[in-house]
């Protein structure tokens, strides 16, 4: 138990929990060129000047033409069966060299149940796992990896476990010695996911373009694979923005080893394209590395070789106009009697606006929405579901949307969904609340647009400009696609049309959202007087 104490000291000093940082996932596609190269001959012929051997050369050269067609295809048939061979033999090899990688693992290293048994059956690697973990040694569901993390030219085992409720867990290495199993402590947390190599010296683990470094070392015969804090992506970022799909960004992450892992740099340059397409440099940072062998672990440096305000060159770059001629949210709302025409109207001119006139639309059509979707707690007095839908709804107090609103706004029901795979249908039921909202998707995508406008124009941080959850994103029209939809957006707002639909969100693609109803038939209740 000494021995037991001594090692775990040593494991708790050591182990350094590594963060995963976020980044926007946009990944790029690479384009392979081909090139064909055509070869043509010329075929001069001699001039017959005897006409009356004409008709004899004619036929001759019509019979060579036959010949050498005739040669021609069966040199063609010649060639596909070479490069059927050619394929076959390749294919062959491609699978001995398979069979040959597989010959390199170790049954040992292959069997689970004996690696399993290995595991469970030491005290230290069950207490130093689960001072790691937080839990016991959970192997229901895991997936084998096999590389050389030794150094040693043969392959070794990595296991990585998972369970349906947490896909991030400490990892576990074993390799063989004198045909004996040997494990290794580690800090080293990945997912099912992640895949594994081994390069100068350091384990790698990567997963959704970054990768994490990681070092074997020995203190009292203790073996240890650390995590480095060295970590690096290589890969270009680009995507349009949510809000307004005219502009992008583009991100460029570049490694460049100086000597191998030890000591290399990495590059991360942000790039913005405004409404035109032209580029405009945001950010420049480079990170240093160097690894201190004395401590196993990377030192870094950070060197800022440009800084500019995006906000700035947002607002700088952003399309205004000068017509001057344009009418008022309150002019264009009057004329066309409905909400969505004085949106409309928003749109088709929004780069025409005066930048003071396009702010004052824009303020207008806010505080305008705000007056009927703000402030509004409903007291729901009597509720007839049928059909698992709501049929009708009593509810206190006096309707507040303008008749000219109602088109897209409207009062629903809604249901906070925080653990869409976990979800308890019954309790979110429980939980409903009545407010008002935009039901209609469209034009969701317009007011959200609209407020982004805002912020540019503003000069505010557009990375806080969020989705608003008053807006409808998705209308669940099949489960499938309402899962792929949600996986582009932090907070969806789900329309739904029925309650079954509510339980088929029971899912682990909606991580939280709200999800909404409208109800079929809404009654407004007036207060007595003595309730006032």
């Amino acid at each position: 138990m000494k021995k037991i104490s001594c090692l775990l000291l040593i494991f708790n000093l050591m182990l350094v929990l590594i963060g995963c940082s976020a980044k926007e996932q946009v990944k790029s596609e690479e384009e392979n060129l081909q090139v064909s190269h055509q070869s043509s001959k010329d075929v001069n012929k001699d001039d017959v000047e005897q006409t009356d051997k004409k008709q004899d050369i004619n036929d001759k050269e019509e019979a060579s033409k036959q010949e050498n067609n005739n040669e021609k295809e069966k040199d063609q048939n010649i060639t596909k069966e070479n490069d059927t061979d050619t394929s076959n033999e390749s294919t062959e090899s491609t699978k001995n060299d398979e069979k040959s990688i597989q010959k390199q693992v170790d049954e040992k290293l292959k069997d689970f149940d004996a690696i399993k048994k290995y595991l469970l059956d030491d005290e230290t690697f069950g207490l130093a796992y689960c001072e790691m973990q937080g839990e016991n040694f959970n192997y229901d569901n895991y997936v084998l990896h096999h590389i050389d993390f030794t150094g040693d030219n043969e392959l070794d085992t990595i296991i990585v476990t998972y369970t349906d409720e947490d896909d991030y867990r400490t990892v576990v290495f074993v390799t063989l010695e004198n045909n004996e199993y040997k494990y290794f402590l580690t800090d080293l947390r990945a997912t099912k996911d992640s895949k594994f190599s081994y390069e100068d010296g350091f384990v790698i683990e990567e997963q959704n373009g970054y990768s994490k470094l990681a070092v074997n070392f020995s203190i009292e015969d203790i073996n240890f694979i650390k995590v480095t804090y060295g970590g690096f992506s290589n890969e270009i970022i680009e995507s349009n923005y949510d809000l307004n799909p005219d502009m992008k960004y583009k991100v460029i992450n570049t490694v460049n080893k100086i000597d191998g892992y030890k000591k290399y740099d990495t590059d991360y340059i942000k790039y913005f394209y405004d409404e035109t397409g032209k580029e405009h440099l945001v950010a420049h940072t480079r990170y240093h590395y160097d690894f201190d062998e004395e401590n196993n672990e990377h030192k870094s440096t950070e060197e800022i070789i440009a800084d500019n305000d995006l906000s700035k060159i947002m607002a700088d770059n952003f399309i205004v106009g000068n017509d001057a001629s344009l009418k008022t949210f309150e002019k264009v709302i009057e004329e066309a009697g409905d909400i969505k025409g004085s949106i409309d109207y928003y749109m088709e001119n929004r780069q025409k606006f005066e930048r003071s006139a396009r702010i004052n639309y824009i303020n207008d059509t806010i505080q305008y929405i705000s007056r009927f979707t703000e402030n509004y707690d409903f007291i729901a007095d009597d509720e007839t579901i049928s059909d698992e839908k709501i049929v009708k709804v009593s509810l206190w107090g006096d309707n507040p949307i303008p008749a000219n609103a109602e088109s897209i706004f409207k009062i629903i029901k809604c249901f906070c969904i925080e653990d869409g795979e976990n979800m308890d249908y019954n309790f979110t039921l429980q939980n409903g609340y009545y407010k008002i909202i935009c039901v209609d998707d469209s034009y969701s995508n317009k007011l959200r647009m609209l407020r982004f406008d805002k912020a540019i124009l503003d000069g505010e941080d557009v990375g806080y400009i969020s989705r608003q959850d008053e807006y409808v994103d998705i209308i669940f029209d099949t489960k499938e696609n309402v899962f792929a939809k949600a996986d582009n957006i932090v907070y969806p707002t789900i329309l739904i049309k029925n309650f079954s639909q509510l339980n088929e969100l029971k899912h682990k693609s909606i991580w939280k959202a709200n999800v909404v109803i409208i109800p079929e038939e809404v009654i407004f209740l007036e207060y007595a007087d003595e309730d006032i």
